[in-house]
């Protein structure tokens, strides 16, 4: 009897051993793309992800959002369960520096319960114009012209309480161009809100102006390019994002599309390991246009920023061609702006990586190819840290603006390190809320632009 349960449960285990192995197999497969077992390795990928997809604080999260549909918008907190913003003002203005400069302050109010642009003097701190557009309007005109039902859920999803203004870009005409979130519309509405038009494309992250008034963005590929198609497994092929460099007219329609696949392909620098079995491999984040030629960019060329990779890569349109490739000790990093002539700033989120508990503002000089840091003593003692998002811009004084978008605080600092100003986004409830991506504008004749239309407001 003895030796029988022993042989029964020998049996037992060898079965479970092989059985590990082969679900193993064929999860792994899945995971790679490949089309053997298409059937099995499907089933075991949709088996392995149950614990992940239904897990207890999934469903806890799920029954919250229901219940509190501006959950996701709250800022992240502490150790202690706090926001960083609780018990701050809100405006917070410890010293003031004549200057003409514009704050374009994008961010979700809690006690609006919805996303709001403010253009705010970075003379006194005064909010000067605010931007409320008509977020349903406008989600049920972009339903009117969605052809292929991509965003069949958008009053679901980014109803008005839900809703966020990625990035914010301004024209000479006051007219605001932004996203809804990643993979969304681009939309265009005039100085008091009003919409002009709606691109219907799959948008994401960062709007930038070039010299011309033509917009960089990042926008997914759909369809899928040739060569993508050809690589992913029927099981990808549902949402795997594939990121394209896209320029756009003053009017915000499309220009010029190039899927960041093949510019890596063209230019003999895609491996397999960067991008399988991810489905959001690079994560572009940023498209930086280059305004003026220097010995080591010209006018036309855009910096690209991919989180996933930690890597910038400046890239050359008209020559389809990556110039330089920078990679570092930064980790997850947004927002590229050309600091001078030979140099490059950006904002280092440091996920993972190499100081962590803080944020850091890097600067790339190509005459040492040597990385340096901005006041580190400053975002350490501050605690500047966001573990997504995040920007970092220059005044035209040589200030920066930081802006910690997870945790809903935007910072001036002088270039000695010294806060001058911090923006705390708490509500009256004191809590907090996340920002949406902000930007400072000191183009003289923009200024102008503005500052005229905002005395004539007739909205």
């Amino acid at each position: 009897m003895k030796k029988k349960f022993l042989s029964v449960s020998f049996l037992f285990i060898l079965f479970i051993l092989f059985y590990s192995i082969i679900f193993g197999m064929l999860v792994k497969l899945s995971m790679y793309g490949s089309d053997k077992f298409y059937k099995l390795s499907s089933l075991a990928s949709n088996l392995s992800d149950i614990p992940f997809k239904y897990s207890p604080k999934k469903i806890i999260l799920n029954i919250k959002r229901y219940r509190n549909p501006e959950i996701d918008l709250e800022a992240l907190k502490t150790g202690f369960n706090k926001y960083k913003t609780s018990g701050k003002k809100k405006f917070n203005i410890i010293k003031k520096k004549e200057r003409d400069d514009l704050l374009i302050l994008s961010s979700y109010d809690g006690d609006l319960k919805r996303s709001i642009v403010q253009i705010i003097s970075l003379n006194d701190y005064s909010v000067i114009h605010k931007y409320k557009p008509d977020i349903t309007h406008i989600n049920n005109e972009i339903i009117k012209k969605d052809k292929n039902k991509i965003f069949k859920n958008i009053l679901r999803d980014s109803k008005i309480s839900r809703n966020r203004i990625y990035h914010p870009a301004i024209n000479n005409d006051g007219d605001l161009f932004f996203s809804e979130g990643v993979g969304s519309s681009l939309i265009r509405v005039d100085f008091c809100g009003n919409l002009k038009s709606i691109n219907v494309d799959r948008f994401h992250h960062s709007l930038n102006f070039d010299t011309e008034g033509n917009l960089w963005t990042v926008a997914h590929m759909v369809p899928y390019s040739e060569f993508v198609q050809k690589a992913l497994s029927r099981d990808t092929k549902d949402f795997f994002m594939e990121d394209s460099i896209t320029k756009l007219d003053k009017n915000g329609n499309i220009l010029w599309k190039r899927s960041f696949f093949e510019i890596l392909m063209k230019n003999n620098l895609l491996v397999n390991n960067d991008w399988m079995p991810n489905i959001d491999p690079f994560h572009i984040n940023d498209v930086q246009p280059v305004s003026e030629d220097t010995i080591y960019w010209k006018k036309g060329d855009v910096f690209i920023s991919a989180a996933h990779l930690s890597t910038i890569y400046l890239y050359r349109p008209s020559e389809d061609r990556i110039i330089k490739t920078i990679r570092g000790h930064f980790d997850a990093q947004h927002d590229v702006e050309v600091y001078n002539e030979t140099s490059i700033i950006f904002y280092n989120n440091n996920r993972s990586g190499y100081k962590s508990g803080y944020g850091q503002i890097l600067k790339y000089d190509f005459s040492t190819e040597k990385i340096s840091t901005f006041f580190d003593d400053t975002m350490k003692e501050n605690n500047i840290f966001t573990p997504k998002e995040g920007l970092v811009d220059v005044l035209s004084d040589g200030s920066f603006m930081v802006e910690e978008s997870n945790h809903g605080r935007l910072f001036i600092i002088d270039k000695n390190g010294n806060i001058e100003f911090e923006f705390n986004n708490v509500s009256s409830e004191n809590k907090g809320y996340i920002l949406n991506w902000s930007r400072v504008i000191k183009d003289k004749k923009k200024i102008k632009n503005l500052r005229k239309k905002i005395e004539n407001n007739q909205c």
